[in-house]
């Protein structure tokens, strides 16, 4: 299948107003938008698909029970990343110093019906992770922490990190997978600044890649998001490795859903990057 195609069979569902395509045509035009990039180039329609899905703000909508919408970070979704800073009035601000993202994507769920907790088991990682987590209450996930790793456990955290906190930003992560509990009512954002790679389908898998820089001062992270059409939820795996090591976990995790709604905690904001999500 050719570029064209895909991109056909992918965004063909998208409607974008005049006054959108307009500012795709105007962010397309390299005279307007000369804004230097550290990543890979990749084609052409890959790079419109983005814009059109992404950068302006389309909304996309799946044709099963559930739905998901990915649009550009607000500047109060991105606050969740910034630093606070108090004058001496009390007022609030928030400085986007060297180690906090100025861009983002922001997830949400197109559904009024509930969402249910997912767990997985990995079938392929790159290292046996230092860290698993199984679902239950607070003071389960804690008394879990230090349990042997077991591959036939069910798992709603994974991940495999160095330990490693260098002042080169370098936060030792290698990879992680979580279910993100999106639902209802809830916005989860990506944190950085970031170019979709590619997205398709596997089985019931709307699936998308993500090549990120969060800053220069933390270092490139790269993403592959499972969103399942119908059941309605949303597994991140994410890490320092590269895209087709990620992508061999993901393809390798068998998921399934519990009888367990997610619970809703009243929060309304939230972030998915891997060691702060």
């Amino acid at each position: 299948m050719t570029d064209r195609e895909k991109f056909q069979a992918v965004f063909g569902r998208l409607h974008a107003s005049a006054d959108t395509m307009t500012e795709v045509k105007k962010r397309m035009n390299p005279e307007t938008n000369r804004k230097p990039r550290r990543l890979t180039k990749k084609a052409v329609a890959l790079a419109l698909a983005a814009a059109l899905l992404l950068a302006l703000g389309v909304t996309a909508y799946a044709t099963g029970l559930f739905g998901i919408n990915i649009r550009p970070a607000t500047e109060e979704e991105l606050e969740l990343g910034a630093y606070p800073v108090w004058d001496e009035e009390g007022n609030v601000d928030y400085e986007a110093g060297p180690q906090y993202p100025s861009e983002g994507l922001t997830f949400s769920l197109s559904t009024d019906g509930p969402v249910y907790q997912t767990e997985f088991r990995p079938g392929w990682l790159p290292t046996q992770p230092n860290h698993g987590y199984q679902r239950g209450t607070a003071a389960d996930v804690i008394a879990q922490e230090g349990k042997p790793w077991d591959p036939e456990d069910w798992y709603s955290s994974v991940s495999f990190d160095t330990g490693a906190t260098g002042s080169d930003g370098d936060l030792g992560i290698r990879y992680q997978i979580f279910d993100a509990n999106l639902r209802p009512g809830l916005r989860l954002t990506l944190m950085g600044e970031y170019r979709i790679v590619k997205t398709e389908t596997w089985d019931d898998l709307s699936v998308t890649e993500v090549e990120m820089l969060y800053t220069d001062f933390r270092g490139q992270e790269n993403y592959v998001l499972l969103f399942s059409e119908s059941r309605g939820f949303l597994i991140v795996v994410g890490g320092s490795n590269d895209l087709e090591t990620l992508e061999h976990i993901a393809r390798e995790l068998e998921i399934r859903q519990t009888d367990v709604p997610v619970i809703d905690t009243g929060s309304t904001q939230g972030l998915i990057n891997i060691g702060r999500g």
